[in-house]
C-alpha cells in the first residue's frame, strides 16, 4: 500500500488520504487504528506548525541538547519534523546496532539514520 513508501507517514493527513484514494486504497477512518494514526499525525503537524519558523540553528541545538544524532545534511523541515515527532511520540532508544540516538519511527517502520562505522550508514530497518 501507499504507507510502504518512505516518507508517506510524514505527509499531512489530508495528503495521505488523497494519495491513498488516488491509488484505489482509501483510508477507513472508522477503524480505530486509522483514527489513532490521524490523531497522532494531526498532533505532530500542530507542533511542527508552531516551531517551523524557529531558526535551524536553534532547532539543531534543541536536538543536540537531547542527545539526538543529527547530520549537517538535515533540512530545516527534517529537523523541525523530528522535534515535533519527538514531542508527540517521545524519544526512541539508541540503535541496538550502531548505538547512535538516531532511530526514526515512521508508521510501522523504524529505521536508523546513524552511522555504523565511520561513514558507513547503519542499515537497521524494522517493520512491525
Amino acid at each position: 500500500g501507499p504507507d510502504s513508501f518512505k516518507g508517506f507517514q510524514r505527509l499531512r493527513w489530508a495528503d495521505q488520504a488523497a494519495l491513498a484514494e488516488s491509488l484505489g486504497q482509501p483510508l477507513d477512518s472508522s477503524k480505530p487504528c486509522v483514527a489513532h494514526a490521524k490523531r497522532v499525525n494531526d498532533m505532530i503537524w500542530q507542533v511542527y506548525d508552531m516551531i517551523a519558523a524557529v531558526p535551524k540553528k536553534n532547532l539543531r541545538e534543541a536536538l543536540e541538547q537531547n542527545g539526538r544524532f543529527i547530520t549537517d545534511k538535515m533540512t530545516p523541515f527534517e529537523i523541525a519534523y523530528t522535534i515535533a515527532d519527538l514531542v508527540v511520540n517521545g524519544m526512541l532508544p539508541p540503535c541496538p546496532f550502531c548505538t547512535c540516538n538516531a532511530l526514526v519511527g515512521e508508521g510501522g517502520q523504524t529505521r536508523c539514520s546513524g552511522f555504523a562505522a565511520g561513514t558507513s550508514s547503519c542499515s537497521l530497518c524494522v517493520v512491525l
